[in-house]
């Protein structure tokens, strides 16, 4: 625990955020070279989850499981927003279409003191915006958090959820969600289930 703090403390946000988007950009090649399998009906246009919460050991090293925070530790969430390669009608790639059209990505992390029953300023973040890249199809943002003396309790939720916002700042959203699935990395002994995708909200502890 004392290496992967002190591995923690000293990478930038910027560099775990690398460090993420690789494994969203491998992960995306692997789904790729796997054969398709044509569907009825239109699909969803865009998707959203979540990492986390993990530590690094340092640049390349793996995402470490870390749920049950100490004080005086760090630990990260990521997101991932992506946008799929659906083909509207007239032609239109729906990729294509958001991001050329100076759209934003906006995402929120709202979380809650389950014990206590009210809203942690510590671990929430007000929406962080990034811009869309004409032809990019899918957006990380990491964010760091801190467990400080006073915020220990049994049980926090967090929910994400974002935004893409239209070329006018003034108009209403057109897309908007909230991420239903998050990635764990802890591996379950007793019922034999290793890390994936499960449901929405991501909790931890801080003791």
């Amino acid at each position: 625990m004392t290496i992967e703090k002190q591995y923690s403390q000293s990478l930038s946000i910027e560099q775990v955020t690398s460090m993420v988007v690789q494994k969203v950009q491998d992960a995306a090649a692997a789904a790729a070279a796997k054969p398709k399998t044509e569907l009825a009906g239109p699909g969803g246009w865009w998707d959203l989850w979540a990492y986390g919460p993990f530590q690094v050991t340092g640049i390349g090293g793996p995402l470490l499981p870390h749920k049950i925070v100490k004080v005086g530790e760090p630990f990260y969430v990521a997101t991932v927003m992506f946008i799929y390669p659906v083909v509207l009608p007239g032609g239109v790639i729906l990729v294509d279409l958001l991001t050329n059209l100076a759209s934003e990505f906006s995402v929120q992390y709202c979380t809650a003191d389950m014990c206590r029953v009210t809203r942690s300023t510590q671990f929430s973040r007000d929406a962080v915006t990034q811009k869309l890249v004409p032809g990019q199809n899918f957006y990380v943002d990491v964010q760091r958090f801190d467990a400080v003396a006073g915020t220990e309790s049994c049980v926090y939720e967090m929910n994400i959820c974002a935004r893409i916002t239209g070329c006018n700042p003034g108009s209403a959203p057109p897309l908007a969600g909230f991420a239903s699935a998050i990635y764990d990395f802890d591996s379950d002994l007793i019922l034999g289930t290793g890390p994936g995708f499960k449901g929405a909200p991501l909790r931890f502890q801080v003791y």
